[in-house]
């Protein structure tokens, strides 16, 4: 799947999904909690109470709490 992206610092304005999201997961890979917290909020893609924004709901789906098995 491309994408279309505006063209920045002589880079190609056409590029793999893949690839955005592998930069993306690298930098936050490299940030605190907070820090993810902090730019998904002021992306305005999460409220400050953790909620997604109108646009976004229906986007995420909450995680199930799993258990280890007690296999021996």
């Amino acid at each position: 799947m491309k994408v279309k992206l505006k063209q920045t610092q002589n880079k190609f304005d056409q590029t793999d999904i893949s690839a955005v999201w592998a930069r993306t997961k690298k930098r936050l890979e490299r940030m605190t909690s907070d820090e993810i917290q902090e730019t998904l909020v002021s992306a305005g893609i999460f409220t400050k109470k953790g909620n997604p924004t109108k646009p976004y709901r229906g986007v995420f789906v909450k995680a199930k709490a799993s258990f280890a098995s007690n296999a021996k």
